[in-house]
């Protein structure tokens, strides 16, 4: 008996969820069908080039965080290592910082 009781409260708790679960997936579908993300095939050397040129100074290298997609490039300007952050979909310049 004890175990039929736990079955039907189970099923009950699975049917009543079910609505709220689909409406949490529906707008996470609609959001995305609004907002894109954005697909753009920059090369990194591109990227590297464009940068270079906006930051001057003597390119020293470049770590990828691939979780975020970005990629964090180093240059050298009167001697002072400066990091330049980059979206690695669109090549934009979104931080910078020095060491």
């Amino acid at each position: 008996m004890e175990l039929s009781r736990f079955g039907l409260c189970c099923v009950t708790v699975l049917v009543l969820a079910t609505p709220v679960l689909a409406q949490f997936t529906d707008k996470g579908d609609t959001y995305l069908r609004r907002n894109p993300v954005p697909q753009t095939n920059v090369s990194f050397g591109e990227i590297r080039d464009s940068v270079s040129r906006k930051v001057g100074g003597t390119y020293a290298g470049q770590q990828y965080d691939p979780t975020r997609q970005i990629y964090k490039l180093r240059f050298i300007q009167n001697g002072v290592a400066v990091d330049v952050y980059v979206d690695a979909r669109t090549g934009q310049i979104i931080g910078r910082g020095g060491n």
